[in-house]
């Protein structure tokens, strides 16, 4: 369907260069048509409001979709529609003369109301959920859920999330029962993050939308732990975490179990609230209990 919508957006842009050509003057018709057509294509994607505006030129799908994602064919609709009434009006106005030639700024002006329509609920996204009947969830102690993408590497998936949960679980640490895995073919570093980080909440507080948030200090430096107790390699989260939040978990892997386990219940436990401070410092955890 994608490739029906950008061949009918296609075929938009070189009907309205062709009556551009006919009606403006020949210096000035091609470069007109140019810059109509980037200006059309690229700004309303730079637009926060309407934020809708996008889903008219059949641009705004290039970056869908995630694994649990589909394309909402509103979007399909909606850009199919524009360019349509675009095509359709540029040929009433090259075949007919004199008033009926009106009849293609109505048609175009339809076509932009009726794409509006369907553009408007949608805002600025592209996708809409998948359906979770094509999880399979059915797999082994892994506990990872997979979709039909992924089930050529489906045998290493497994084997890597269920080394993953048996080294966070021998931490004292419980991962979820159901995990989702967000490409199609997983390194082993990825499928051990994503199980260590389904241990604690993906979602910041409601508490720090109003307020401090002192756990915000904590996020970086618990998953980065958790990632190297899960498996991860230290040298693959330097990307993806802060250089320091991987130095500080590594000395926190370096303390005795328990000192670790301490010290993860410790942190953990401030990035559901706001009423509790963190404290880092791993040689707090080398005996006893923190405060």
């Amino acid at each position: 369907m994608m490739v029906v919508v950008e061949v009918t957006v296609a075929v938009a842009h070189i009907a309205a260069g062709y009556v551009a050509g006919l009606i403006l003057p020949r210096l000035l018709a091609a470069p007109t048509a140019l810059v109509a057509s980037f200006l059309w294509m690229a700004y309303p994607a730079a637009m926060n409001d309407p934020s809708w505006l996008r889903q008219l030129n059949g641009h705004n799908f290039n970056g869908c979709c995630a694994l649990d994602q589909v394309p909402d064919v509103r979007g399909f609709g909606a850009a199919a529609v524009v360019a349509a009434g675009v095509t359709i009006a540029c040929v009433v106005w090259i075949s007919l003369r004199g008033v009926p030639r009106l009849l293609g700024p109505a048609v175009l002006g339809l076509a932009l109301v009726a794409g509006c329509v369907m553009a408007a609920p949608m805002g600025h996204r592209s996708a809409q959920p998948r359906d979770l009947a094509e999880l399979d969830c059915r797999t082994g102690p892994s506990g990872i859920c997979l979709w039909p993408e992924q089930q050529g590497a489906a045998q290493s998936i497994e084997k890597w999330g269920a080394l993953a949960r048996r080294h966070l679980e021998a931490a004292g640490v419980r991962p979820a029962q159901k995990v989702k895995v967000m490409t199609a073919r997983p390194g082993q570093d990825e499928v051990a993050s994503v199980m260590a980080f389904s241990a604690v909440p993906q979602d910041i507080p409601s508490c720090a939308r109003t307020g401090q948030w002192p756990g915000s200090q904590a996020t970086g430096p618990v998953m980065a732990w958790l990632a190297i107790t899960a498996g991860a390699q230290p040298e693959g989260l330097v990307g993806s975490n802060v250089e320091a939040d991987v130095r500080l978990a590594q000395k926190v892997r370096s303390l005795p179990l328990a000192g670790q386990q301490r010290w993860f219940h410790r942190n953990a436990a401030t990035l559901s609230r706001c009423d509790k401070q963190p404290d880092l410092a791993p040689e707090h955890f080398v005996s006893g209990a923190a405060l």
